[in-house]
């Protein structure tokens, strides 16, 4: 904390969380942003997440925890009129049970899905859209991974880091 020279940070965001929160302090720093390798989608990408015909698919992917706010995204989702969208969490985590329990009290078990863990690049490639609830962000992959595979991104807008990434795009 007292003896670092240089340091470096995956968004803004997160700079502005070590120097204002931890109180860390570098002579230099700079912002690195992350990257993901070139990747094309395997070619069954339809077979492992078949899109209906006529279905607007809104896709969100992370660790089901509190910091994702999936819940938020349940409750936006549910406000959305739009009988075809359906939306697929792709993820794993300790919200699981309270998530799949507001879909259901919500009635919507035949337009939101769990499907655990999966692959990404698969259901990226037949998504419409991405969404990132996220809150305070170190950054955002997810939207790295979207925009490769030429999807539009919606983050909050105390996203962090995200938004770092979608607001210029």
């Amino acid at each position: 904390n007292n003896f670092t020279d240089a340091i470096t940070y995956n968004s803004k965001f997160s700079e502005d969380v070590s120097k204002n929160f931890y109180g860390i302090r570098a002579r230099v720093s700079k912002v690195i942003y992350n990257g993901v390798p070139d990747y094309t989608a395997s070619e069954n990408a339809n077979s492992v997440f078949p899109k209906a015909p006529g279905t607007f698919l809104i896709v969100a992917i992370g660790r089901l925890a509190p910091v994702k706010r999936f819940d938020r995204l349940i409750e936006a989702f549910h406000k959305l009129q739009l009988p075809e969208a359906r939306l697929i969490i792709l993820g794993e985590g300790p919200e699981e049970k309270s998530l799949k329990e507001q879909v259901n009290r919500l009635k919507l078990e035949n337009r939101i899905s769990f499907p655990g863990y999966g692959d990404s690049r698969a259901l990226l490639s037949v998504c419409d859209i991405c969404v990132a609830p996220s809150q305070g962000e170190a950054f955002g992959l997810v939207a790295i991974e979207a925009y490769q595979k030429e999807k539009k991104v919606i983050a909050f807008e105390d996203g962090g880091g995200l938004t770092e990434i979608i607001r210029p795009i």
